[in-house]
């Protein structure tokens, strides 16, 4: 409760509790503490004495009050720092926890603050379980490959059995024309040959016989006669024998890579760079990007 009027300080006359100049002495009116107190003290007329009865209880109340509220506002001071107090301790413990239990890579590595680096291949390659994989494809070498008991011959098959018939037959032979003195089978004083009876017969014309390209005089040289090789249907003379053939199997190989279809399929495989974000630099000794 507000006091209804003021005193004076210097006259101590009675004043109006909004009152701001003294309605007796007209001097300002400043009221403090240690005023008031010396004004209690040094006037004690019978006009004030019964004001200050009135208003002792006034005072009174007024002071527990305000040492109530500064009692309330104390309290919550403490019991707010009290708890700050126990929640930093709380928190220091809970922070210690987790950093003593953080992962490990080694005795100078943590997990914390930390970030995997990003693998990067090459520039054709493709990042496939941890690895830098490139494939490209190359056609595959063409082979002829022949079955078993055949062997190759030019663009054919050949069989190794033969199936070779021979028969004799009156023909003229660089070694019979050799024999009687003449350069080859290819002479041109040889006419041909023929049997009569059973006997073979080379005709020979003299070198001086010839007349317009006819033979005048010439003579018959018996020869023997030549054994020569005859194949039967479905076989062929190759290599002085009469053999068999055919097309030889397309078999395809590669050099280097896997056959897929004709086609070679090349994997090459290298191992990816390591790269870290903006911000953090690769610690080698932990295979982590810090940061930077």
């Amino acid at each position: 409760m507000k006091n209804k009027y003021i005193y004076c300080p210097n006259c101590g006359t009675k004043n109006s509790n909004k009152s701001k100049v003294c309605k007796e002495c007209k001097e300002k009116i400043e009221v403090k503490d240690h005023l008031f107190r010396e004004f209690i003290y040094n006037h004690t007329k019978d006009k004030i004495k019964s004001d200050i009865t009135d208003n002792i209880f006034s005072l009174l109340a007024r002071f527990l009050i305000s040492h109530l509220f500064g009692a309330v506002f104390v309290a919550t001071i403490v019991f707010t720092g009290v708890s700050t107090i126990t929640y930093v301790n709380n928190t220091s413990s809970k922070v210690y926890t987790k950093v003593k239990k953080a992962p490990v890579v080694s005795t100078t590595c943590h997990k914390v603050n930390s970030l995997n680096p990003v693998s990067i291949c090459s520039e054709g390659y493709e990042l496939v379980d941890g690895k830098c994989l490139k494939e490209s494809t190359i056609e595959a070498k063409e082979n002829n490959v022949c079955e078993n008991g055949y062997y190759l011959k030019g663009s054919k098959c050949v069989s190794n059995k033969t199936y070779t018939t021979y028969e004799k037959q009156c023909i003229v032979t660089d070694e019979i024309a050799k024999q009687v003195g003449l350069s080859s089978k290819n002479d041109k004083n040889i006419i041909g040959a023929h049997i009569e009876g059973n006997l073979c017969y080379m005709s020979v014309c003299n070198s001086d016989g010839w007349v317009d390209g006819k033979c005048n005089a010439g003579s018959n040289l018996p020869i023997s006669f030549t054994s020569v090789p005859v194949c039967a249907k479905g076989t062929t003379l190759i290599d002085g024998e009469c053999r068999t053939s055919k097309t030889p199997k397309k078999e395809y190989t590669c050099e280097k890579g896997e056959l897929d279809n004709n086609k070679c399929i090349i994997k090459e495989e290298e191992t990816p760079s390591l790269s870290c974000q903006d911000g953090y630099i690769f610690n080698d000794k932990c295979n982590m990007c810090d940061v930077g």
